[in-house]
């Protein structure tokens, strides 16, 4: 059965974002400060895997609201969070190059 991974975008969506791994089932929508859905959550099968769609560093790795994930800043301000995790393959401060390995999807 296929799984959500969910790939947000705190800034308004930038072009170069690799090739999705499934169709998109929520798009990015935010409304308000803080409402909406600030993000883009595709489908990908259970244990594809991650990579980072550009050179960044990793901010955050670890459970948020019982799902693993991971958020990497990038130049600009621009960051984004990989969520829906199966398992976490980076570490907090951890610099990475566009297409390293974030993780791989499901549930933890």
């Amino acid at each position: 059965m296929p799984v959500l991974l969910a790939l947000a975008l705190l800034v308004p969506p930038i072009a170069d974002c690799s090739s999705p791994p499934g169709p998109v089932l929520a798009g990015y929508a935010p409304m308000g400060r803080y409402a909406g859905h600030w993000g883009v959550d595709f489908e990908a099968p259970p244990g594809s895997l991650v990579r980072a769609v550009l050179p960044g560093t990793v901010t955050f790795s670890g459970f948020v609201v019982e799902n693993l994930s991971v958020t990497v800043h990038y130049r600009g301000g621009v960051r984004t969070s990989y969520s829906f995790l199966s398992r976490l393959a980076v570490s907090q401060g951890e610099v990475l190059n566009r297409g390293d390995l974030v993780g791989e999807s499901g549930l933890a």
